[in-house]
């Protein structure tokens, strides 16, 4: 039961972390004020990540020596990469930041990220690099697009993570398992602040770092049971990635940048059809642990083509849904 340490710590620190950090940013104004892109009418503080990476890095770091992982080079480039997307979101959150500099900086942590998992020797193949490389950028951005409406990324995080986590469990990768332990943790205790109705919203503080943590662990499940496995993350993630391809579709037939936010993403619609955040949100946690269900059957099956065919599947569902949902003209729900 040691690898619940890190998802324990992580869980009560973020519980004691998250109100801590609202109140500083109610205090020092740090809010976001409705603009017409998410549903909320009046401001919400942000830095809601401030906590959860913190309650992340506390679960991290009492959990390694405990379970005596040893840091190594793949260690430290990783950290070097949570570093910079945090920073990355914070100075967007506080000032603005072009599409095009965000970007870079994502690029900078996708790069870091690749690089410290061959370090570390999580995955194998160095002919994957730019694939992977590909997988984080798309997946810290995916984590941002979703983070759109009370309680969606946090609880998409959360029970992806969890997902990864029990995958990993038996294989003696403490150090995924700890990662994914500790990224679980801290997302369900924000949820407890995070849940329709808000009281603190992530920003990009934390979506950037999640969403490269959540790419780090989904890597290094990928690495474990090589070729079968590689498919396994898209899977568990299949929900964040739909999103932001509908998303982009929309917007790129629509004749607007794709980075532009607004009211069009798939849990919007969504929210316009049950008439509910919450309502939606809770959809949104039963597809992934449907996906989750899914993958443990991925995984469990040990055969490249059966992955293929999963994938084929949920590729030809989520189409048949974004066709359903494109039609969906987005409102305000409760």
């Amino acid at each position: 039961m040691t690898y619940l340490l890190a998802f324990a710590v992580a869980l009560l620190s973020s519980l004691v972390f998250t109100p801590l950090v609202r109140a500083l940013a109610t205090k020092f104004s740090l809010l976001d004020i409705p603009d017409g892109q998410r549903f909320h009418s009046s401001p919400v503080p942000l830095l809601g990540g401030v906590a959860v990476v913190s309650a992340i890095l506390v679960g991290v770091l009492l959990s390694f020596p405990l379970l005596g992982v040893q840091l190594g080079a793949g260690h430290l480039i990783l950290g070097s990469g949570i570093v910079l997307s945090f920073a990355l979101g914070l100075y967007d959150d506080r000032k603005g930041m072009g599409a095009l500099r965000k970007i870079s900086g994502q690029a900078l942590c996708a790069a870091a990220l690749v690089v410290g998992c061959y370090a570390g020797g999580w995955i194998e193949g160095w002919f994957l690099s730019p694939l992977l490389f590909v997988w984080v950028v798309g997946m810290m951005n995916a984590i941002n697009f979703l983070d759109n409406m009370d309680g969606v990324a946090g609880g998409v995080i959360a029970l992806t993570s969890l997902t990864f986590l029990f995958l990993l469990v038996g294989t003696q990768h403490w150090t995924g398992i700890v990662l994914a332990g500790a990224l679980c943790g801290a997302t369900i205790g924000f949820l407890r602040f995070n849940f329709p109705p808000a009281s603190i919203f992530l920003g990009d503080a934390g979506s950037l770092p999640l969403g490269y943590l959540l790419s780090a662990v989904s890597i290094m499940v990928a690495g474990q049971a090589m070729p079968h496995s590689l498919l396994t993350p898209l899977v568990v993630l299949a929900y964040p990635v739909f999103d932001t391809t509908f998303v982009t579709i929309v917007r790129v037939k629509e004749r607007r940048k794709f980075y532009q936010g607004g009211k069009d993403h798939s849990s919007h619609r969504l929210a316009a059809l049950s008439g509910s955040t919450r309502k939606t949100a809770l959809v949104i946690y039963l597809v992934c642990v449907v996906l989750g269900l899914l993958a443990f059957l991925v995984e469990h099956v040990e055969s490249l083509l059966f992955s293929a065919s999963v994938v084929a599947a949920l590729l030809v569902l989520f189409s048949f849904l974004g066709l359903r949902l494109v039609k969906v003209k987005t409102g305000a729900p409760a």
